[in-house]
């Protein structure tokens, strides 16, 4: 092999191991996929048949917040799977409101949050905000993952309500990354290799 053609696989092989070392020492990110629908659609989450209404909603929100219960459909989820380590522990966040159409004194908005399949926490908001969503709170949560992949699924639990929507926005999930496939780790133990063998060419 040539001198050349021996310094350009080492430089290859280094930036390859650069990029898998960088890429597990990044700085935390959701794991969430368009948990702040921005994107328009609900991509990336799995919906109930009905699926909620996307509202445009301005301010501080965004453009863009999945609504809960309009049209009187009851029951409605958005679920989605995230990878996770066993044993690790994950920051759930997100924020949740009522939105009411008129001043009609209708019932509270529920919403239920599962991990897994199993009920890991139940709001029920009673302050509804009449022609505004500013009125959303924040909710956050710490969950230890028992599984690689984990699925969080958020339902409502509202029975009744007319003229009046669940608002749901912004769901963030931090914590271990899931650990690099074998085929990163092979291609990182290749770049370490080539690069020692590059080194001792050049001795």
């Amino acid at each position: 092999m040539s001198k050349f053609l021996e310094r350009t696989v080492a430089r290859v092989l280094a930036a390859t191991l650069v990029a898998v070392v960088a890429g597990a020492g990044a700085a935390p990110v959701s794991l969430i996929t368009n948990g702040d629908f921005e994107t328009g659609t609900y991509a990336g989450w799995t919906t109930s048949a009905t699926a909620p209404s996307l509202y445009n909603v301005g301010g501080i929100y965004g453009t863009k917040t999945a609504g809960f219960g309009a049209g009187g459909f009851y029951n409605q989820f958005l679920s989605q799977v995230i990878g996770t380590r066993i044993g690790s522990t994950y920051m759930l966040s997100f924020d949740y409101g009522w939105f009411a159409g008129c001043n009609c004194g209708d019932g509270a908005q529920s919403l239920q949050v599962d991990i897994n399949g199993i009920a890991f926490a139940t709001i029920v908001d009673n302050t509804p905000s009449y022609s505004t969503v500013t009125s959303m709170r924040n909710f956050s949560y710490s969950f230890v993952a028992s599984s690689t992949a984990t699925t969080l699924a958020f339902r409502d639990r509202t029975t009744s309500g007319a003229s009046s929507d669940g608002l749901f926005d912004n769901v963030v999930v931090t914590g271990d990354r899931p650990l690099p496939e074998p085929g990163s780790l092979a291609l990182a133990g290749l770049a370490l290799a080539g690069l020692a063998w590059s080194r001792r060419k050049a001795v």
